[in-house]
């Protein structure tokens, strides 16, 4: 228990009678312990060291903090028991003790600061060049554990190292509702964070300055200078957490509140500043040498990403040799990725790696011009072969497909697409696209063919014709032409069309051409000289021939004797030559028939009695002879005999 007005101080040789300024903590290790029992620490102090109601006034100098184990449950109530709480340190109240050149380590409680507990009001201790190691709190603060210190001073730590404590939370330090101020300190190693801060109302409760935290500056934290930098102890886990000779906490703190020794009793600063943490580092100058930043770049192919030149450091600032070591080479991604060179540099006191970073960025890829071509027929428009393609880094391509659009059924195109895609997912299609543009087809040659009739025309067949793609076209028709009257041509025309409209005409031409005809041999009769009597009846019925109008009855034996002797005039003719007496026969009938009264083929009637003349009756005959109107049957009858027409004219002359 510490008292007002009251310094404890350890770090005296246990030898003879030692003076003050004998004093050396570092090497003389005055130890409080908590292990007063038994071994092991279940029966030990619940703390070591208790400053409660005191000022600054009561003073720890130079002692080694250990064993202390406020191991009472953590229980509900009576949050802030000592026996829960501070192992190596427990602080209540209004206390303001002072602490320095102590190192708190090994110290434990159930709930908060395994190695200083501060709580309430007024709780302002201040802990200076002091070193927390491997302390634990069950809740958190394994270091130090600032609770419920909202108002009036509060703890105040200046130049102290903290490491590997552990808590819950906060491993190296609990600000819980509680105002703290930090200066020239290190946090670095511990475990479940460095420092936690649980506001009192969403304020910074805690202020850091120049110092380094592992992490950085806390959340509802003011700090200025704080470095998330390893502070490169000499051995922590050894226990030795003074810093090496290049450590970033050399000459980095500030004057303001630094004592003016260390925990080693060494001067401070040495140097150029005040240095970070519980030891001023006075040994031999850092030895250091400079590498170049870590080289990159960025590269479109593996193969691009070739070994560089590492930097020439062959010294350092010491000129102390500088040892490389490399490269060490990282695996070759397959399509993009990073590819490393690292070399490390060592000059017996720093080790140093020196990296260069390959980015493999693939370049799209290109393929040919799309091809194309144009056919007369689809079934010419066959599968090509497409292109071999390469990625940008030249690595050949698969490709898949085609995919085939379909075939047009007379022209138009087809096409033909492939896709090609390269690791990095560029994608690109080639096609080849045919056009079909149809040639024109073309028909045999007209067929004809010559008949003497048109009943000989039969309709012809129409030949097979085929489009230039070989398909048979079906032709339009016939369309039949007009058959001629007697001679001429009929015309049979079939057309063909194709599917892209060309059309021809095919036709076939009947020429009717007439043969002559032919006529029986011509007839021919001997014939007998008359008996008496006989050629009276021939002149009767030449004479009935020229006026009786019924004389062309087919029962009139006068007819029936013409029909059968068409020469009949020529005979009378020749008999009348021959023989004078059939003459005035003839004479003699015609006279009978003019007296008669009959009615001759103009429709006149004779009435001339007894007395008419032959001449009479010959004029008659004549005028009947020459009778013009088509319709009158003397003239109709007449002119069916032509010679004898001529003969009754001849007659006429010769006779008046």
């Amino acid at each position: 228990m510490l008292k007002n007005n009251l310094a404890i101080y350890g770090g005296f040789p246990n030898t003879g009678n030692p003076a003050f300024s004998d004093r050396n903590w570092g090497i003389n290790i005055t130890t409080l312990s908590g292990d007063i029992g038994a071994g092991g620490n279940g029966d030990n102090s619940y703390n070591v060291v208790k400053g409660s109601g005191t000022n600054s006034t009561a003073i720890l100098d130079g002692f080694t903090i250990t064993g202390g184990n406020a191991n009472a449950p953590a229980a509900p109530g009576n949050y802030n028991s000592a026996s829960k709480n501070g192992g190596g340190m427990y602080n209540s109240g209004t206390s303001s003790p002072t602490v320095r050149n102590c190192y708190f380590t090994g110290n434990s409680a159930s709930l908060k600061g395994g190695g200083i507990f501060n709580a309430f009001n007024n709780c302002a201790p201040t802990v200076t060049n002091c070193a927390f190691t491997n302390n634990t709190a069950g809740y958190g603060g394994g270091g130090i554990a600032n609770w419920e210190t909202r108002s009036g001073a509060f703890p105040v730590i200046t130049n102290c190292t903290f490491y590997g404590n552990s808590g819950t939370q906060g491993g190296g330090m609990l600000v819980d509702s509680a105002k703290t101020q930090v200066i020239n300190s290190i946090f670095w190693g511990n475990i479940n964070s460095g420092i936690l801060v649980e506001p009192i109302s969403g304020g910074n409760d805690l202020t850091i300055t120049n110092s380094i935290v592992q992490g950085g500056c806390p959340s509802f934290s003011s700090c200025t200078s704080v470095l998330n930098v390893d502070p490169l102890f000499v051995d922590a886990p050894g226990g030795n957490v003074h810093i090496q000779a290049c450590s970033p906490a050399i000459d980095a703190g500030t004057a303001t509140g630094a004592p003016a020794t260390d925990y080693d009793g060494q001067a401070r600063p040495n140097g150029a500043g005040f240095d970070i943490g519980f030891d001023e580092y006075t040994g031999a100058p850092c030895c250091t040498f400079t590498l170049p930043a870590n080289g990159v770049a960025t590269v479109a192919c593996p193969a691009n990403a070739t070994q560089p030149t590492p930097p020439a450091v062959t010294t350092n600032s010491c000129n102390q040799p500088v040892t490389m070591t490399g490269p060490v080479i990282s695996a070759t991604p397959a399509c993009e990725g990073t590819k490393t060179y690292t070399w490390t540099y060592a000059d017996g006191i720093t080790t140093t790696e020196w990296v260069f970073t390959y980015t493999i960025e693939r370049n799209d890829f290109t393929v040919p011009t799309n091809g194309a071509a144009t056919v007369a027929c689809p079934a010419n428009a066959t599968q090509p072969i497409p292109p071999m393609v390469a990625d940008n880094c030249g690595l050949m391509l698969n490709s898949v497909g085609p995919v085939i659009s379909a075939t047009p059924a007379c022209e138009g195109t087809k096409t033909y697409t492939w896709t090609y895609t390269d690791c990095e997912g560029n994608t690109h299609d080639w096609s080849f696209v045919y056009t079909i543009e149809r040639n024109d087809f073309t028909v045999p040659a007209n067929g004809a063919a010559t008949v003497a009739c048109a009943s000989a025309i039969t309709q012809p067949v129409p030949p097979v014709v085929l489009s230039n793609c070989g398909e048979t076209i079906t032709p339009t028709g016939p369309a039949i032409g007009a058959t001629p009257a007697c001679e001429g041509t009929k015309t049979y025309t079939w057309t063909y069309t194709d599917c892209e409209g060309n059309s021809h005409d095919w036709s076939f031409v009947y020429t009717i051409e007439r043969n002559d005809f032919a006529v029986p041999a011509n007839g021919s009769a001997t014939v007998q000289c008359p008996r008496p009597g006989y050629a009276a009846r021939s002149a009767c019925c030449v004479e009935r021939l020229w006026g009786n109008d019924r004389t062309d009855r087919p029962s009139h034996r006068c007819y029936t004797s013409l029909r059968r002797h068409e020469d009949l005039y020529l005979d009378v003719h020749r008999l009348r030559r021959q023989h004078p007496r059939l003459e005035l026969c003839v004479h003699h009938r015609a006279q009978r028939f003019c007296r008669s009264g009959k009615r001759f083929g103009d429709g006149s009637v004779s009435r001339f009695g007894h007395t008419a003349s032959s001449a009479r009756c010959i004029e008659r005959l004549r005028r009947c002879a020459d009778a013009d109107r088509p319709g009158h049957r003397c003239h109709a009858s007449l002119r069916g005999h032509q010679d004898l027409h001529v003969d009754v004219h001849r007659l006429r002359g010769q006779h008046a």
